[in-house]
């Protein structure tokens, strides 16, 4: 079982694994995370990255980015939550000049990332690497407009301009334009937003459990049907 498409395909390319026995299972978003969003005139300053600091997460793009946002539009911010490093070691990853408009949480409970969600503008994913980002699929169910990468799984669930934006892995300054259209469109936040928590209905923890149940019943018949072949004992 894999977790998005571009692994499903390498093992088959590379592996040469039967279509038929690799199988496309999602991660999945609880409902809790179904939450009205408002999107008000004017620019959108309070931005969201959410996920362990390390370098594959897009951590320098991320900081570049945010540099170059920061000396267009002075009023912007950006939250760093479930870093699991320290404010101190996060801050001195940023340069002097933007580290008070840095707002770092190194841990956030499970039970308050929803307000998490609700109380920021826009989600700021510039991942190199991942499986398929549960972080990513809660932040669309909240109605965030998201800004990621068009690679791994987040490309399976993210279209361009219909329920998020993507931009190409390690470029900051395609992340800065794509995130400064956001911050300066309410129309596009509502779009992208609503289009993106109507995407995510697909993804309910219930749908991906049956399909995960599907998989188990099929490799338990799989594995009947050798023993019944290969062990007369096991009749």
């Amino acid at each position: 079982m894999v977790i998005n498409w571009e692994t499903w395909t390498m093992l088959q390319l590379k592996y040469n694994r039967e279509i038929g026995s690799v199988w496309y299972v999602p991660n999945g978003v609880e409902d809790r995370y179904f939450i009205q969003r408002e999107y008000p005139d004017g620019d959108a300053l309070r931005l969201l990255f959410v996920g362990s600091w390390l370098d594959h997460k897009g951590v320098y793009y991320l900081r570049d980015g945010f540099e170059e946002l920061a000396m267009r539009i002075p009023q912007v911010r950006l939250t760093i939550a479930g870093c699991s490093v320290s404010e101190k070691t996060v801050k001195q990853f940023f340069p002097p000049s933007v580290r008070d408009r840095l707002d770092v949480l190194p841990f956030v409970s499970r039970k308050d990332m929803p307000a998490l969600y609700a109380r920021h503008d826009i989600f700021a994913f510039p991942s190199l690497f991942e499986g398929l980002p549960i972080v990513l699929l809660e932040a669309m169910a909240t109605g965030m407009p998201v800004v990621t990468t068009e690679t791994c799984g987040m490309k399976d669930v993210v279209e361009n301009d219909y329920n998020g934006l993507l931009v190409k892995p390690a470029d900051a300054a395609a992340f800065v334009s794509a995130t400064e259209r956001l911050i300066h469109s309410p129309s596009l936040r509502a779009q992208l937003g609503l289009a993106g928590q109507e995407t995510m209905r697909r993804y309910s923890w219930d749908r991906v459990a049956v399909q995960l149940e599907n998989v188990f019943n099929l490799a338990a018949g799989h594995i009947h049907q050798e023993k019944d072949v290969t062990s007369p004992a096991s009749r």
